[in-house]
């Protein structure tokens, strides 16, 4: 049976990963610096995320449960389909994002509410389970930890740990924001807005060669997986 450390360690890369979400970050310090409510606005925000993660998670471990139980006779087919497909879309959203051009600036700022009312802070909350749930960056990463966790020999309770972290590491543009406004707001500006035009600056070229690498290891590890199968059928 494999351990918990050893399963962490195969998925840290891609959950890892799933923590540079450079327009989760920039809307979390949008939304904080704003005047009144602003932590409140950014709690809600971040509890839309945390939703959406968790309805993401949760989602992808049921259906590929119920992929790999579907076809119990041959789990390692699946697995590296899973792994060529994954890879496939991986290297499709690094085009994709590489080929993107850069967004215009909005002539006029938006006005945000200086006081959060139930309904404005409703918003919030669905504004971050909109953003999560339609995040390209993080979601492909999601679904690999799921996969590769579902298909381990992990017990249940250290599958667990594995998935709490990625949720953990998914959350961290808006967790950390928000602690280090609610310490220091002036401390948290000087941390966060330079590294916050670095990831405006440098981040999708990051992404872009983060997501040719994984998808390029997906790829090569699932074509890899169904020729040693094909040659032990045919053996």
């Amino acid at each position: 049976m494999e351990s918990t450390i050893s399963l962490l360690i195969r998925i840290a890369p891609f959950a890892i990963a799933s923590a540079f979400s450079g327009s989760l970050l920039a809307a979390t310090i949008v939304i904080l610096t704003g005047k009144g409510d602003a932590k409140a606005r950014a709690l809600w925000f971040s509890l839309g995320i945390a939703t959406a993660n968790i309805f993401v998670i949760i989602l992808s471990y049921f259906l590929t449960n119920l992929i790999f139980n579907a076809v119990e006779n041959t789990p390692a087919t699946v697995s590296a389909v899973f792994d060529v497909v994954l890879g496939a879309l991986f290297v499709f959203i690094a085009i994709k994002v590489a080929a993107s051009k850069p967004k215009k600036k909005p002539e006029k700022k938006q006005q945000i509410p200086e006081k959060g009312t139930s309904a404005q802070l409703g918003r919030y909350y669905l504004v971050g389970f909109v953003a999560m749930i339609t995040n390209l960056t993080s979601i492909p990463l999601i679904i690999v930890v799921v996969k590769e966790t579902v298909d381990s020999s992990v017990e249940i309770l250290g599958q667990i740990v594995v998935l709490l972290f990625t949720f953990l590491m998914v959350m961290m543009p808006v967790l950390i924001p928000w602690i280090l406004y609610s310490v220091s707001p002036e401390y948290a500006r000087k941390i966060l807005e330079p590294v916050n035009r670095v990831i405006l600056k440098y981040g999708k070229r990051v992404s872009y060669i983060a997501f040719f690498i994984f998808g390029g290891f997906l790829i090569i590890r699932g074509a890899i997986e169904v020729v040693i199968i094909g040659e032990t059928r045919l053996g």
